[in-house]
């Protein structure tokens, strides 16, 4: 008997997500295995470890469904840094 659904771990998806800052969209075609870990609970740094912060960063608005991209963020990190 075969599985109702089996997943292909090469197969990849395209997931798009829109920076809340300044609506740019942003485009990564992860392994659809790891989507599904992810979705599961699996850490964002245990699936993508050689992955850089910014690709982990789409992931984890994509699930929360807020994401601030790299442009946006970074006059907002470095004003934290001086205001301290």
């Amino acid at each position: 008997m075969t599985p109702a659904i089996e997943i292909v771990p090469s197969i990849t998806c395209d997931i798009t997500i829109k920076c809340c800052g300044c609506g740019m969209k942003h485009n990564i075609q992860p392994r659809l295995i790891d989507v599904t870990r992810y979705w599961d609970g699996a850490k964002v740094q245990d699936i993508w470890p050689d992955e850089d912060a910014d690709y982990r960063e789409v992931m984890i608005g994509y699930r929360t469904g807020w994401f601030i991209c790299p442009a946006c963020n970074e006059p907002n990190s470095a004003k934290e840094v001086t205001d301290v």
